[in-house]
């Protein structure tokens, strides 16, 4: 067996040959339908609306720090007494109106703790968006994949199908004039039948995938858009480096680590409540409203509230949300753990392959040069026609197996992107929807 390095090196010249009209780039135009199909998806504007609720959250904590203005009006009327003579509105009736104005100005560092939190949630959310941008592109880069590819076998196996049937025309000539055998005749009758179940199978397939595409795709079908799996590796190693290996923090990781640091900001908010705050602000109260005298007061107000008991509950709360950060950072542990065994798991099947994708291609060369030298013997001896149709079928069948490694490559490479959180820029799709304002 040859060394594994070789091994590939020996691929990806064959696979120079195989695609030697391609550019190694992959359209702009693939990479606007993945981006924009993406975008339009339920669950993007579902995203989308999250990240707007907690920029409207943010600005809900501000107002908490802004001055107030408050005005209330408070009046009574006499109904009933046994010493005044008067009824009605009178002297001793109250009809007072005060206008108070305050404002926050001390609590301890809550305020910057709040607020930090508030960021940490609308990160969150950015990252949520991501994910979820990062979850739709490896669906629908798969729906398109399996409609190219049952395009593309379909089209073999319509060249194969008028092969079989010009070779069939011959095997029947052959056998009216009395020259072939019924056993000849049957075995081709049940490879045609072989042929049909396999051409349904894939025709099947194809339906199914052009319904898929047909339900998520606003855009028609376009043979030849869809790269091919060498310009797919090039991008995503120019991308990621690796793409079966990472060092850096994925979504699920980036996600976990936010929410660990928006859990202790809070669990520092509800420690600092045993601190008092201070506000300060200023009352204006017009006594009598509805008398024509301008009696009126101007006071400056100071309050700190300062919580001596409250029934364990920031006890309680500051201990549960430690419990939350343990759990939280177990759970960032294990998705570390879980993205190195996936991108392991993927290499290791992209490995296995390639050397897959080696044997088929020296099966199907084979077949290639057997098919030739038999051709060139045929001026000696009669080119069965039998013979003929197993070099055809063999070929195709290693046709058909390496466009399903293609296909399973290329997936593999997108689902390693994947697990790296960057399929957003793999596919250059916007950090936000144009119709979208944050």
């Amino acid at each position: 067996m040859w060394p594994h390095k070789f091994q590939c090196t020996i691929a990806f010249i064959i696979c120079s040959f195989s695609f030697s009209s391609i550019s190694y780039g992959i359209s702009e135009e693939f990479l606007r339908i993945i981006s924009n199909t993406t975008l339009e998806q339920e669950q993007t504007y579902e995203a989308e609306k999250k990240i707007i609720e907690a920029i409207q959250d943010r600005k809900v904590d501000e107002s908490d720090y802004k001055p107030i203005v408050e005005g209330e009006f408070s009046g009574s009327l006499l109904l009933y007494d046994n010493f005044r003579k008067d009824r009605g509105l009178s002297d001793k009736d109250k009809h007072d109106f005060s206008l108070t104005s305050i404002l926050k100005v001390y609590d301890f560092g809550r305020k910057d703790l709040i607020y930090e939190s508030a960021d940490k949630s609308i990160e969150i959310q950015r990252i949520n968006l991501l994910k979820v941008k990062n979850k739709e592109a490896e669906r629908l880069y798969k729906i398109i994949s399996d409609y190219d590819y049952a395009s593309r076998k379909m089209d073999k196996l319509n060249d194969y199908e008028t092969f079989l049937n010009s070779q069939g025309d011959k095997i029947r000539d052959k056998f009216n004039l009395g020259g072939g055998t019924v056993l000849e005749l049957n075995q081709f009758e049940q490879l045609v039948n072989g042929f049909i179940l396999q051409r349904q199978s894939i025709a099947r397939d194809l339906r199914d995938a052009k319904a898929q595409y047909n339900l998520y795709f606003s855009v028609p079908f376009r043979k030849n858009v869809f790269p091919a799996e060498a310009e797919l590796a090039a991008r995503a190693y120019n991308i990621a480096g690796n793409p079966f290996k990472s060092m850096e923090y994925n979504l699920e990781e980036e996600l976990l680590d936010l929410e660990i640091r928006k859990s202790r900001l809070e669990q520092a908010v509800t420690s600092s409540e045993m601190f008092p705050d201070l506000t300060l602000g200023l009352k204006l109260t017009k006594f009598d409203v509805l008398s024509t005298a301008n009696d009126f007061e101007v006071r400056a107000t100071a309050t700190s509230k300062l919580n001596f008991f409250d029934g364990f509950r920031r006890k309680y709360t500051v201990k549960g949300q430690s419990e939350r950060i343990a759990a939280l950072a177990a759970q960032l542990r294990n998705a570390k753990l879980l993205k190195d065994q996936r991108l392991a798991q993927y290499r290791i099947r992209y490995q296995n392959l390639d050397d897959e994708a080696l044997i088929e291609v020296e099966k199907k060369q084979k077949s290639k040069n057997d098919w030739d030298i038999a051709k060139e013997m045929s001026s000696v001896t009669a080119l069965d026609l039998g013979t003929e149709i197993r070099y055809a079928s063999s070929i195709l069948s290693s046709e058909l197996r390496l466009m399903d490694i293609e296909a399973e490559k290329g997936l593999l490479l997108i689902q390693g992107i994947s697990v790296q959180g960057k399929l957003s820029e793999f596919f250059i799709i916007p950090d936000q929807n144009t119709e979208t304002v944050f």
